[in-house]
């Protein structure tokens, strides 16, 4: 009797790890080479003007390519250079102690990664707080304006 019901048992539980499915570790492309931030272009260019920043650690939402520049939304589209940026796996990177941590720097970094998490009511709010620390500020100025329009 005790042995059927450990068979029993048995078959339940591996019928429980038969229909588990796998989990696998997201990828996304993030800033990595580099010790603070990544200039984000207006064309695939080294001469094209800035438009804005990408952080190291910041994950990136890669919309095209042309040769070696991606174009990425933060939130608006721009373009960075693919050799400053790599895959990862799982964990976002480290974030180097470097990194410039200027109100008007963080502001950007939280208004950005909102936006990508769709959550627009926040990154209008720290877009409108860069744009305050910085009166005039081109790059936080189209941000306001791209995440109204969404």
């Amino acid at each position: 009797m005790k042995f059927k019901a450990l068979v029993g048992l048995g078959l339940v539980v591996s019928s429980l790890f038969v229909g588990a499915k796998e989990t696998r570790a997201e990828c996304a492309r993030y800033i990595t080479n580099v010790d603070g931030f990544a200039n984000v272009r207006s064309r695939p260019s080294w001469n094209s003007p800035t438009i804005g920043k990408a952080y190291r650690g910041e994950q990136l939402t890669v919309i095209g390519q042309a040769g070696p520049w991606y174009k990425v939304k933060l939130p608006q589209p721009g373009w960075i250079y693919r050799d400053l940026t790599s895959w990862q796996c799982g964990s976002i990177p480290q974030l180097n102690s470097q990194i410039d941590n200027t109100s008007y720097d963080y502001y950007i970094r939280v208004a950005n990664s909102s936006y990508r998490e769709g959550d627009y009511q926040t990154a209008l709010i720290n877009y409108r707080r860069a744009l305050d620390e910085r009166p005039g500020d081109n790059y936080a100025r189209q941000a306001i304006l791209a995440t109204q329009g969404v």
